[in-house]
């Protein structure tokens, strides 16, 4: 799930921070927010999972401060 919000967010790993990673409202989603350290931009990742196909990003949202939970 991590690979997937970095994925859907355009991200690197090496250069991210996982702020939080959660349940998204149902069995088949989640939420990730990410920090980018090197552009101090955050991201909050939607992703729904779809049998057969794996992870789908639904949003990225990206802003200067940090998403409320």
């Amino acid at each position: 799930m991590s690979e997937a919000v970095h994925l859907g967010a355009g991200l690197d790993e090496a250069t991210t921070t996982i702020i939080r990673l959660e349940n998204g409202g149902s069995t088949t989603s989640a939420r990730g927010i990410l920090l980018d350290r090197n552009s101090g931009m955050y991201s909050d990742v939607r992703i729904q999972w779809e049998d057969n196909v794996g992870w789908k990003v639904e949003s990225v949202d990206e802003s200067a401060t940090q998403p409320s939970y």
